[in-house]
């Protein structure tokens, strides 16, 4: 019979899946996550937890943020530093607009800062397609309620 090698290394992981993708992907179930769980305080009228899921919620894309220019940074061969992290916690969406200006260029961060806000686009269009699908299983009505 042949002898037949078998591989002693696993298989590298499909280019597809790099850890940037792996961030935006996080980014868009986030938002997911954030939508519903506004529907569902909205329905319930527990507008006091509105406040939790909101700095909760930032804090989450701050960290998701973060990821993505961590290996978009090493990518680059940019190094980011310590107070870094901090700045993107606190700042978000525009310590990443900065950020893109400073990898990038003034060119191709305007660039970066295009996809950034289409992909912003695409989240919000499958995000509201997710909460009216939640919304219906969960039988919320989505009509203003008077308060």
């Amino acid at each position: 019979m042949d002898n037949i090698e078998v591989p002693t290394q696993p298989a590298e992981s499909s280019p597809f899946f790099t850890t940037k993708r792996k961030a935006l992907a996080g980014i868009m179930l986030w938002s997911v996550m954030n939508g519903i769980a506004d529907l569902i305080i909205d329905h319930t009228g527990a507008a006091h937890l509105s406040v939790v899921v909101i700095l909760i919620g930032a804090i989450g894309y701050g960290i998701l943020i973060l990821t993505w220019c961590k290996a978009d940074s090493r990518e680059h061969g940019e190094e980011l530093g310590a107070g870094w992290n901090l700045y993107v916690l606190v700042f978000g969406v525009f310590a990443l607009f900065a950020y893109l200006f400073k990898s990038r260029g003034l060119v191709r961060g305007f660039l970066g800062i295009l996809y950034s806000l289409g992909f912003v686009v695409v989240m919000l269009i499958f995000d509201i397609i997710v909460v009216l699908i939640a919304s219906m299983i969960l039988g919320i009505s989505l009509e203003p309620t008077p308060k």
